[in-house]
């Protein structure tokens, strides 16, 4: 049963008509209808209530508003049915605002003795009083009236300009309304001030109100209240069009309502008469809107005020210095990071913002601004809308059909999915729903054509209307674009291109996309399905590999029948025709066997920890077997052929990188008398060479805690790997600065733990140093170690360096970027103005949402405030690791707000992109 389908049962729960009638009259009698002073309005609507009421009476706000006609047959509508209703909905998906810091109320005066009130109905700062006992039901009540404070607008004065008889106490009452904020929702008054100074003779004539208030939202309503004494005078709104409202299935439970739209010029409420005035006499405006009040309304407030009323206007945005608009931007993503959240500690499910209606007059608002200016989509920015048995969520608005779409999002409550329990049981197994989820979503999305972006008509023609995921690469990863809670609710985030022709509207088109393709794709994709628990399983069998390395004195295991081949350079997927499955039946003493989460038994080929080699001739698959292992730190989904490829999570590939930036880096222990007295121990270079790069990669690696180090000869520099004899006798030692690696590596194993995986097919040199030679032919392995043994020299390398790193701590004002940021591609991405960071040597990054996240790392870390100057790179970023594994949306605030196109990297590939800023500085901190 959908979320909104219980209203008609709850209707029929509905107290008496005898009730009703009792209720009416008790109201009309309280407001002092009976001799009632009656005010003539401008003009009169045809929709006025049957037997021309002109009286409106406002219940609380945040409720609704009941008509009471003298004469006429009218009833109240019983608020039973909304807080029963309103219950079952907030059980669903509850709305869990920001915390508000409570501010002191102080009670005016005029409230000491105030007029009496209906049951229900208090004035706002009574409602604010009232509440202050329970700190969260203040804070969201308080949130609730925020919005009037800050944005509406509130204007009048005197009749004819001539006559200033008593405006002197009316400026008095009206300017503490507007002025003694949180008390009131009037913000500025015009033409009192300049009209004021006449003597107060206790009356008003011919006064004449004019309210303003821009971007609040259909459902609202707004009444005149003038108090005087104990008595009450109700004056009809007639700001823009009065209309009658049906608030319920019965034709007598009508409402005579105000609605605002922003895009309307406002109008006048006028009337003609004496108005007595006296010191205890106030004037309060009376604002009726959804329970509860939608978070963006503030913002739709202030962006109309601002527009209207000596705001920057259109296209100031451009001309605001970068600086301060790009600050305001990191304000507005922190805002809607800190608000979006759908998941509540415990794993429930709830309402990122007060929901705004459900999928019925989410259709109607976007058909309504058919042919309207593009930035009028922005009504429905930062809300949330109840569909049959999911949330839409809208946290942003693209600015015009040319911009990056608009993010959307889906939220599932916990047992709507019914996903099974294992696949929620545990953080792992919760990655991996998520990512069967995001791809069934893609799917769906593709089958359907969905995703599809319809382009005619060149500038003026019909454009946008495709909904996109992120796309998800062969493996397995911690993402934004799908999450699952604890208890098993679904948020899924992408992007929806909104409809336009030229710049204007295409809100039927619109409607369609958004209320019915997909909802469709939503309640396809975001349920249980077959394969989700096999997609579950294959994860957590790999972890579970992965776990039993260590205990087993290994770094790497690939097991009988992986597909290490693939498609192509271009392709990830697994070949698909010629390709041989791995088998380790000749691997001897290097072939083990892991246990499976079944008890039962995997063999495989097992490096071990130290000196690994794999060696042969071309094209028999050396390459491919490092390649498999480099990626091994990662989960595959089913049917990739890897996924009985593991490596430890923290092995890294190292390679050569003419022309990198290094700053600080310690490269002592490869690297000697340099020409011209360059210091080793803090190297910094803007151009380093092949050998300069591949020996601060090694040190920037085991800086931040790698124990495995994959090598691939074909990408490493030679004068750095090796140093035959011949070259040796050519070039004295005391003339070579560079120390080879050859004559490190067991070093790097004995003293340090690290272990060291080569691909070398031109040298034999490292044979006398390896604990474990495997011989790769036509894509087979063998166990050759004892052979190469055989063939070895004796090899005495030098002793062990003092060091093989020196900690450094970064300046974090130097990673404070210096204007915009974007991902370009999974290998570069923008960090700063003209200052592109490249990653095409980083191996290991697998998605562009990596890059995207690595980005938004950094600038997460230059941002910590709490961290202390002098802390170090390695215990920042380890910092942060934990701090991802527990929530991915940390890093949302620097990527613009809640998106749903980040994966999670690894702390390696943030700290070699870290290293890789040409802004970057560091300083090197004592052992």
């Amino acid at each position: 049963m959908g979320l909104r389908s219980d209203f008609a049962k709850l209707q029929a729960e509905d107290s008496s008509d005898e009730e009703d009638v009792a209720s009416a009259k008790n109201l009309a009698a309280l407001r002092g209808q009976k001799g009632a002073t009656t005010w003539k309005t401008s003009e009169v609507k045809e929709d006025s209530p049957p037997g021309g009421c002109n009286n409106v009476v406002g219940f609380r706000a945040g409720t609704h508003v009941s008509t009471v006609a003298s004469g006429a047959q009218g009833s109240a509508v019983d608020d039973r049915a909304y807080t029963a209703y309103g219950a079952k909905m907030e059980a669903a998906l509850p709305y869990e605002g920001p915390e508000i810091a409570k501010p002191e109320v102080v009670v005016p005066e005029v409230y000491s003795k105030p007029p009496a009130l209906p049951p229900g109905r208090l004035s706002l700062v009574e409602e604010l009083n009232a509440a202050r006992t329970d700190p969260p039901a203040y804070a969201r009540k308080l949130e609730q009236f925020r919005p009037f404070y800050d944005g509406l607008t509130f204007h009048a004065r005197s009749g004819p300009r001539s006559t200033n008889e008593g405006i002197e106490g009316y400026s008095r009452v009206v300017k503490w309304l507007y002025t003694q904020k949180p008390r009131g929702p009037l913000k500025r008054v015009e033409g009192l001030d300049e009209a004021a100074g006449g003597k107060d003779s206790g009356k008003i004539e011919g006064l004449r109100v004019d309210l303003r208030a821009d971007g609040l939202p259909d459902e609202a309503m707004l009444d005149l209240l003038i108090c005087d004494g104990d008595k009450m005078r109700l004056a009809r709104n007639r700001i823009f069009d009065a209309r009658l409202t049906r608030c319920g299935e019965k034709d007598n439970n009508l409402v005579l309502a105000q609605t605002f739209r922003p895009h309307l010029k406002p109008g006048k409420f006028e009337y003609e008469g004496k108005l007595p005035v006296r010191d205890e006499a106030f004037l309060e405006v009376l604002l009726a809107l959804p329970e509860p009040l939608p978070n963006d309304l503030m913002k739709h407030i202030k962006a109309g005020a601002k527009a209207k009323y000596g705001g920057r206007g259109r296209g100031a945005a451009a001309a605001a210095p970068p600086e301060r608009e790009r600050e305001r931007e990191r304000r507005e993503a922190e805002t809607m990071a800190a608000e979006g959240r759908a998941f509540r500690r415990d794993g429930s499910a709830c309402a990122p913002y007060a929901p705004s209606g459900d999928v019925s007059e989410l259709e109607r608002r976007l058909s309504r601004m058919e042919g309207a200016g593009y930035g009028a989509y922005r009504e429905i920015e930062r809300s949330a809308w109840y569909f049959e048995d999911l949330l839409l969520v809208v946290d942003r608005v693209q600015r015009d059909a040319f911009a990056a779409p608009s993010r959307c999002r889906v939220v599932v409550p916990e047992g709507r999915a019914s996903l099974p329990g294992d696949t929620f049981a545990t953080a792992e197994a919760r990655v991996a729903a998520a990512d069967w989820l995001a791809r069934r979503f893609f799917e769906t999305a593709r089958r359907s054509g969905d995703d599809v972006r319809t382009e005619t008509g060149g500038w003026g023609g019909k454009k946008g209307g495709e909904i996109r995921i992120a796309v998800a690469s062969q493996f397995v990863l911690s993402r934004t674009s799908t999450r699952v809670s604890s208890r098993g609710a679904i948020e899924a985030r992408f992007t929806v291109a909104l409809p336009a022709r030229g710049r204007s509207i295409e809100g039927r088109w619109a409607a369609d996309v958004v209320c019915a393709r997909l909802p469709r794709i939503a309640k396809t994709a975001l349920r249980d399905g077959p394969g989700i628990l096999a997609h579950v399983d294959s994860v957590l069998e790999q972890q579970h590999l992965r776990r039993q390395l260590d205990a087993k004195g290994l770094c790497a295991f690939v097991g009988d029948g992986a597909i290490l081949p693939r498609a192509s350079g271009a392709d990830d997927r697994p070949m698909r025709e010629g390709a041989r499955k791995f088998d380790s039946s000749e691997c001897g003493k290097l072939r083990v066997a892991l246990e499976q989460r079944d008890g039962s038994l995997v063999s495989g080929l097992g490096l071990p920890a130290g000196v690994s080699l794999i060696c042969g001739g071309g094209f028999h698959g050396k390459s491919t077997l490092l390649q498999a292992l480099q990626v091994g730190c990662y989960d595959k989904i089913p049917g990739d052929g890897r996924e009985l490829a593991v490596a430890r999570k923290d092995a890294t590939k190292i390679r050569a990188e003419d022309g990198r930036f290094a700053n600080a880096v310690d490269v002592g222990a490869f690297l000697a008398n340099l020409p011209n007295g360059v210091q080793t121990s803090a190297f910094s270079t803007n151009d380093a060479s092949g050998s300069t790069s591949q020996a601060a990669a090694i040190a920037e690696a085991l800086e931040v805690g790698a124990t495995t180090l994959l090598f691939d000869e074909d990408t490493c520099a030679t004068n750095f790997m090796i140093r035959d004899e011949r070259m040796r006798r050519l070039v004295a030692d005391d003339r070579e600065p560079i120390t080879p690696f050859v004559d490190r590596v067991r070093a790097l194993a004995d003293a340090r733990g690290v272990s060291s995986i080569l691909v070398v097919g031109g040298t034999g040199d490292y044979f006398a140093v390896a604990d474990a030679v495997v011989v790769m032919d036509a894509y087979l392995p063998r166990d050759a170690t004892q052979k190469a043994k055989d063939l070895a020299h004796d090899h005495s390398p030098p002793p062990a360096p003092r060091r093989f790193f020196a900690p450094r701590a970064p300046d974090l004002q130097s990673l404070t970027p210096r204007g915009r940021c974007a991902t370009r591609t999974m290998k570069t991405f923008q960090y700063g103005d003209n200052n592109d960071v490249d990653l095409s040597a980083l191996e290991q990054l697998v998605e562009v949402g990596q890059t995207a996240a690595i980005s938004a790392a950094i600038a997460t870390v230059s941002a910590s405030s709490a961290a202390p100057r002098n802390r170090t790179l390695a215990d920042l970023l380890q910092d942060l690791d934990r701090a991802l594994e527990a929530d991915l949306d940390i890093l949302s605030p620097a990527h613009g707000g809640l998106a749903g196109d980040l994966s999670r990297p690894r702390l390696h590939e943030i700290a070699a992109a870290l290293n890789r800023l040409r802004t970057a500085r560091f300083k090197q901190q004592q052992q």
